[in-house]
């Protein structure tokens, strides 16, 4: 009877044991499986992030572009808007000495 119990017991114990690192791998699988996924959220967030710095990135550099060219046209008006200044002042300076 002894030797009965002595080996159910074992052999219970035998069976939970080899039952729990089972247990243990399928948390760890588990575990990773979660891990990956958070990581592929990750990983979309930063991909969206990542466009909309782009999509940014060419937006500013189109409005650069475009305040460069209007710096452009005012250079060129202030230079024409000089030459006539000097212009009027050569005829003021003639009719003062005349």
């Amino acid at each position: 009877m002894k030797k009965k119990l002595v080996s159910g017991v074992l052999a219970f114990t035998t069976a939970a044991l080899l039952t729990q690192p089972v247990n243990v791998l399928a948390n760890d699988i588990g575990g990773m499986e979660s891990q990956k996924k958070k990581i592929q959220e990750q990983r979309s967030s930063v991909e969206n992030s990542l466009g909309q710095k782009n999509s940014e990135m060419e937006h500013l550099e189109t409005e650069s572009q475009n305040v460069a060219s209007s710096l452009e046209q005012v250079s060129k008006q202030i230079k024409e808007t000089n030459k006539k200044l000097e212009a009027e002042q050569v005829k003021i300076t003639i009719e003062q000495n005349k």
